[in-house]
């Protein structure tokens, strides 16, 4: 989820007027070929991209127009279907578009015979994004409440949008009207973590209008992404651990790694901050950080995410623990703070979050001490409520947090070592989905539709839409990725 500025040509003249599905006027610009970028830049694809005008409330047109940006992959004209394949990223907050740019081998397979589409959700990428970087901040002052109510308050004032409209309810009509202009009869759709939701409930809104759809990392329409989250990557952080220590390579290199993540939280219990001199990971220039263990919970976590940066989290917690080295800590926590605020759309993300997941949390002070034993403690859900408790609550249709049913065929992905969305989740959305199959990739983590075979079966799946015809035997040639014993890599 980390995003990038897309090169795009100068804005096409309006060709069309259009009416939606729900009644009010869009209007939709022609393709031109542009340039899309993935991750921090790294990437770049070629495109067609347009953009698709919409009252910012679509129940009226009077309030503001908003531009929500697509990408499009042509499929070969001769092999073209009258359906499209529609990415969704996950986050809240993170592109579409870069997501489209940064696993485009894999969604170029699973668009052969169709076009692929990728539109930035309202709020964020290249449509009327919503970003905040005064909510960025990583200490204390993050759930100080003065600070906060001052952040939100200059975060508004800075917006040149009602953030009300900028959640899961309004984002599948964009997505409909999107549809409607297109003139595609209906949308095989693809979704991941967060884009899981908004796939579900487009899915119950238009149900003759999906072919088929492939949710990777499902988040179950009635869980709030609050005090689970914490819980899944705690279970997630303790497999790794009981992995380690199963494994004489790492636990004779590495030692008790659980014993020292505890070492590691009784130190910063005896100092707020550490001061860090270390090489900047971009400039290589001698630099300085203070360094919490808000930001060592906050970078293992991140860190779990996939498998090859999860192998080194045993090695970084002794590191930490034994040598009261947080360099690497220090480094990465700059790096993922600028990447966060470059991708993730966090007013978007608020607006979501306050509307749709923190009211239904029902955290209370037993909660509270259960999250404070993890090793991500009960901050993120305290900075949640804290940040909700200032933020506008937005547009939610009544039946977003009931399960979806639903007969039209869906592919379920799972990591087996996700430490957001794990497989549990999958199987939790299964009994309402007729026509389902859930699959879960060993030894892997968030998001796994460019892992080993997975694309090619996700590619058959939206060719032929048989769940029944998919052989996943071929998953089994998936594992974890060797942990690294030192800084030179991983054991044998």
């Amino acid at each position: 989820m980390l995003c990038a500025r897309h090169l795009f040509p100068a804005a096409a003249v309006l060709t069309a007027a259009l009416s939606c599905a729900t009644g009010h006027a869009d209007t939709f610009s022609g393709f031109q070929h542009c340039v899309i970028e993935g991750s921090g830049g790294a990437v770049r694809r070629y495109a067609d991209c347009a953009t698709l005008t919409r009252p910012e409330n679509p129940k009226d047109t009077r309030s503001q127009p908003i531009e929500l940006t697509v990408a499009r992959a042509k499929a070969p004209a001769a092999q073209q279907v009258n359906d499209a394949l529609v990415v969704i990223n996950g986050g809240p907050g993170g592109s579409s578009i870069e997501l489209l740019a940064d696993l485009w081998q894999a969604f170029a397979a699973l668009g052969t015979e169709r076009d692929v589409l990728a539109m930035d959700q309202r709020g964020t990428g290249r449509s009327n994004r919503l970003a905040c970087p005064q909510l960025m901040a990583d200490g204390p002052e993050a759930i100080d409440e003065a600070f906060i109510d001052k952040a939100v308050d200059d975060c508004l004032t800075s917006l040149d949008a009602d953030t009300r409209f900028y959640t899961t309810s309004v984002a599948v009509q964009d997505l409909e009207a999107l549809r409607v202009a297109l003139g595609y009869e209906r949308l095989t759709i693809y979704g991941v973590s967060y884009g899981t939701r908004v796939a579900q409930h487009y899915l119950r809104r238009y149900p003759d209008r999906v072919r088929a759809v492939i949710l990777d990392g499902v988040v179950p329409p009635d869980e709030p992404l609050v005090a689970p989250v914490v819980r899944h990557s705690d279970n997630a952080l303790n497999t790794l651990i009981d992995r380690c220590a199963e494994q004489p390579e790492c636990s004779g290199a590495l030692g008790d790694v659980r014993a020292q993540l505890a070492a590691v939280r009784a130190y910063f219990d005896t100092q707020e901050r550490v001061s860090v001199r270390f090489a900047h990971p971009i400039t290589a220039a001698p630099a300085d950080y203070e360094v919490t263990y808000e930001h060592f919970a906050s970078l293992v976590r991140f860190l779990l995410y996939a498998p090859e940066s999860a192998a080194t989290v045993p090695l970084l917690i002794r590191r930490a623990a034994q040598e009261k080295d947080f360099a690497p800590v220090a480094a990465q926590a700059l790096l993922t703070l600028q990447r966060l605020g470059d991708s993730l759309a966090s007013g978007m993300h608020n607006s979501v979050m306050c509307t749709e997941d923190q009211p239904f949390a029902n955290i209370d002070a037993a909660t509270m001490e259960a999250l404070d034993r993890t090793y991500l403690t009960a901050a993120l859900a305290e900075g949640i409520n804290a940040y909700c408790n200032h933020w506008p609550a937005g547009v939610m249709d009544d039946d977003l947090r009931t399960p979806v049913h639903s007969d039209v065929p869906t592919l379920v992905l799972s990591g087996e070592f996700d430490p957001i969305t794990p497989p549990a989740w999958g199987e939790k959305i299964l009994p309402g989905l007729s026509n389902s199959r859930h699959l879960v990739a060993p030894g892997q983590g968030h998001g796994v539709i460019g892992r080993g075979c997975v694309t090619k079966l996700a590619a058959q799946f939206v060719a032929d839409g048989d769940l029944s015809a998919l052989d996943a035997a071929c998953l089994e040639t998936l594992t974890p990725f060797p942990f690294f014993i030192d800084v030179l890599g991983p054991t044998p």
